[in-house]
């Protein structure tokens, strides 16, 4: 920041700034010595003020200038700043398996799951759904379409009656599996293929899905 002058500045001569200016000028003759030099500085006075007006109105002027320009950056930058400024992405579906899979019986277990979605009541649907070979490994025959219906699988409990909560926050739900819809055959410890089948206002074609192998267990 520009400083200009002290605000209440010593006047050049003044008894403050000269006082044995002042003492010579009451005390010497006008033609001696002390009176040529008080007469000098007498004369300097209104040079000196000059040069201090002409100071001040230069710094004036540079004040001006710079406040000036300060004005024109701030207009500037104001748009560029909107323009820049972070914008809400879209919510995003995801869905993740957590965690074993707990039996509660010989045809019922539970697949935890982390999840966000969003949609209405009529885009979101679930569908979840537990296979296991006879030997209960992590057969890839599972993976494959129909493996249910070919007899690959010696057990296999599914349902749609999961319930979501599709606000676009993350959510963590324990979804039951079952054959009150569709199932045959008895749920034990081992390997088992689990599908996690999300539709909502951004998957209404085909579901988002999470599908992969996790340890059945019955504790």
């Amino acid at each position: 920041m520009l400083r200009g002058p002290n605000p209440h500045p010593v006047c050049v001569g003044s008894p403050a700034a000269h006082p044995t200016a002042d003492a010579g000028l009451m005390h010497a003759s006008a033609g001696s010595e002390p009176a040529r030099r008080v007469g000098f500085a007498l004369r300097e006075i209104p040079n000196q003020r000059r040069k201090e007006s002409k100071i001040m109105r230069k710094i004036s002027k540079l004040l001006a200038i710079a406040a000036v320009s300060a004005t024109a950056m701030l207009t500037t930058a104001a748009p560029a700043l909107a323009a820049t400024a972070p914008t809400r992405s879209a919510p995003v579906t995801y869905a993740k398996i957590i965690g074993n899979i707990h039996m509660k019986s010989a045809t019922t277990a539970v697949v935890r799951a982390r999840y966000s979605c969003v949609g209405s009541v009529e885009q979101r649907h679930l569908w979840v759904s537990l296979k296991q070979t006879a030997d209960r490994t992590a057969n890839p025959a599972l993976a494959t379409e129909g493996s249910g219906s070919q007899m690959i699988a010696a057990a296999w409990s599914q349902s749609h009656a999961g319930v979501l909560t599709c606000d676009g926050k993350r959510h963590t739900g324990a979804f039951t599996v079952d054959q009150t819809e569709q199932g045959f055959g008895t749920l034990a410890r081992g390997a088992g293929y689990v599908q996690f089948c999300l539709f909502d206002a951004n998957y209404t074609e085909a579901p988002y899905s999470v599908m992969q192998f996790r340890h059945v267990t019955d504790h």
